[in-house]
């Protein structure tokens, strides 16, 4: 009878939960994460690839809740930028070889911070080059996109980065 109990143990351990894979709370290693993956994605269909995006952008808010919770204003305000960031992306537009940290560092021009919109103008480049800091602009549209907030303006190719704080701006008003 002991036997027979050595036997069946292997076929149980077959049929055992995989065991969970810790999750990601680096906001730009799960970015990174997600845009590995746009390409099976994209061969799965458009609601794959959906769906995933908005598995992103829940994984984000949750991570930049649980720094405001713990009292780390900066690092969720960062965090908070990252879920502007990932909203605009998908399976045609992509961070290329840069990554999130390295890109919102660049656009924030080490003077802008709170991220409000994205903007992806990759046609702004004949007028802006690869990088134009334009500064505050009162605006609530451009091109397509409509209902945008007041901020400090940075291009940096393929993109439009809006600040809401700036130089003088008190952060969060």
């Amino acid at each position: 009878m002991r036997s027979g109990m050595l036997f069946l143990s292997p076929l149980l351990l077959a049929f055992a939960p995989a065991p969970k894979q810790a999750a990601i709370t680096d906001p730009d290693k799960a970015i990174e994460q997600f845009l590995k993956e746009v390409p099976a994605l994209q061969k799965r269909g458009k609601d794959a690839l959906d769906a995933r995006k908005k598995k992103l952008l829940t994984q984000l808010k949750k991570i930049r809740d649980d720094l405001e919770k713990r009292g780390k204003k900066k690092e969720a305000t960062a965090a908070g930028d990252r879920v502007v960031l990932a909203g605009v992306l998908d399976g045609e537009v992509t961070l290329g070889k840069t990554t999130p940290g390295a890109l919102l560092k660049k656009a924030a021009v080490a003077k802008y911070g709170r991220l409000l919109h994205v903007l992806h103008l990759p046609q702004d480049k004949a007028s802006y080059k690869e990088f134009s800091d334009y500064g505050y602009y009162t605006g609530t549209s451009y091109y397509n996109h409509a209902n945008l907030s007041t901020g400090y303006w940075v291009y940096v190719h393929p993109f439009w980065f809006i600040w809401g704080d700036g130089p003088g701006v008190a952060a969060g008003k």
